[in-house]
């Protein structure tokens, strides 16, 4: 029989006779490069599933296989023209779809198959045509049998651990200054020689009261801040970026500057067999200010408030950016000292031992900075040198870490005043305040 000329294909399995009730007429496509390995996987293919023992729904790409069908001399396949209209769909650039597949249908028999019984035919039914490029019709056609999908083993899903949030950023909740006015009139009513909370507790933080005299002789004018109120301070830091910035709890580590008395103090040399600086109380001061419940390694920045030589200075190891910011108010071009002089030693003589005191106190948790450089930022100069300690809390409240003109605040060093009077305020009225219920004589100074 010619090739040109339409065939009726029928083929026998157990399931029974398989008929193409339609037939049309193959054209031989010229100029065709035959693909063997392609007619080898078809014939196999069908081979495969004539022998099969259940009826199922085929779908070929035979449209490029007939040219060289006809040149091989191989078995010639019929093609219907609904399996043209699924060929001719796929190259439309949308993909095939079940309702483009011949359907197979079976007659039931409701007696058992027997050798003399013939078994009922079954017949493959193409859908109703459609045009090329557009879709498959779904008027009256046949239900069509599941197509079984490639079963691929399942990966484990690993989840992105979430980033802490900084302070400085867009929506963040951030502390209210106080009213000016109401701030100011709070400093001077404590700080007045004859104020009537001279020897009573005003505030209390680390089991430590603080009462009116002990807050003049800090935040009066021109006094010098202790080093109790710079702990108390980073104490309600800490405790804000807990309560009311959760987002922000472990982006930011607050030390205690008696951290950086512990360090500084006894041998300079760092591996002496009996060092003179107290390691051991240091780790310990370390564990509490570290925050709880959070990842450590994903940590930005870690403060630590220096007072050396009646000064104030705050060392930020700036994690983010694997350098040592030093924030210094003090302008060394008045004096008779550099700033190399004075942080060079300073430094190098803190940071690698602050480095192992941090992996004693969480291990594995923060990376070496001994080796990092340290990295004078540049601010504001206080014009007092008893303010170096204000300057030093603006710095630990607003610094961002992102290098100079980075100081979230405008910090002016002829309101010193102003900037005590609010620290003062804050510190008063801070939830952390141990002292409760706050003195009467001071609630007439609460913002509103």
């Amino acid at each position: 029989m010619d090739g040109r000329d339409a065939l009726s294909v029928q083929t026998s399995s157990f399931a029974g006779d398989i008929t193409f009730s339609k037939e049309t007429p193959i054209t031989p496509r010229p100029n065709v490069v035959p693909d063997h390995d392609f007619l080898g996987k078809t014939s196999t293919f069908l081979t495969d599933h004539s022998k099969s023992n259940s009826s199922c729904a085929m779908s070929l790409n035979l449209d490029d296989a007939i040219g060289a069908t006809n040149s091989l001399h191989c078995p010639t396949i019929p093609v219907n023209a609904a399996t043209r209209s699924s060929h001719c769909a796929a190259n439309d650039g949308s993909s095939p779809t079940p309702n483009h597949l011949p359907t197979v249908t079976t007659q039931p028999s409701t007696d058992s198959p027997s050798k003399d019984t013939p078994q009922s035919p079954t017949t493959l039914t193409p859908p109703p045509e459609s045009k090329c490029g557009e879709g498959p019709t779904t008027d009256s056609v046949a239900p069509v049998a599941p197509i079984p999908e490639k079963r691929v083993p399942w990966r484990r899903l690993t989840k992105v651990p979430p980033k802490y949030c900084s302070p400085f950023k867009f929506g963040v909740k951030s502390r209210k200054p106080p009213d000016r006015v109401r701030s100011l009139s709070m400093l001077d009513y404590v700080c007045d020689y004859d104020s009537p909370l001279k020897n009573l507790p005003v505030m209390r933080f680390a089991k430590m009261d603080f009462s009116g005299e002990l807050i003049a002789n800090s935040f009066f004018h021109e006094n010098f801040i202790q080093s109790h109120f710079v702990t108390a301070f980073v104490e309600c830091l800490s405790f804000d970026d807990f309560h009311e910035r959760p987002e922000c709890h472990g982006y930011r580590i607050f030390l205690d500057p008696m951290v950086s008395s512990c360090l500084y103090d006894g041998s300079m040399e760092r591996d002496t067999q009996d060092p003179g600086f107290m390691m051991q109380e240091a780790v310990h001061l370390i564990k509490q200010c570290l925050p709880n419940n959070c990842d450590l390694k994903k940590a930005k920045m870690i403060f630590l408030p220096i007072l050396a030589r009646r000064q104030w200075s705050v060392y930020c190891v700036n994690l983010g950016q694997r350098r040592i910011d030093v924030l210094d108010s003090k302008d060394y071009s008045q004096c008779n000292t550099t700033w190399q002089e004075y942080h060079d030693t300073l430094g190098n003589t803190i940071i690698p031992r602050l480095s192992d005191a941090l992996n004693l106190a969480a291990p594995r948790q923060f990376i070496s900075f001994i080796h990092w450089r340290h990295a004078p930022v540049q601010l504001a100069y206080h014009s007092n040198d008893n303010d170096s300690g204000v300057f030093a809390i603006r710095f630990l409240e607003y610094y961002d870490g992102e290098g100079h003109g980075s100081l979230k605040t405008t910090v002016h060093p002829d309101r010193s005043m102003e900037m005590r009077a609010d620290i003062l305020h804050y510190l008063c009225f801070h939830s952390n305040n141990g002292i409760s219920p706050i003195p009467d004589a001071l609630l007439k100074f609460r913002d509103v």
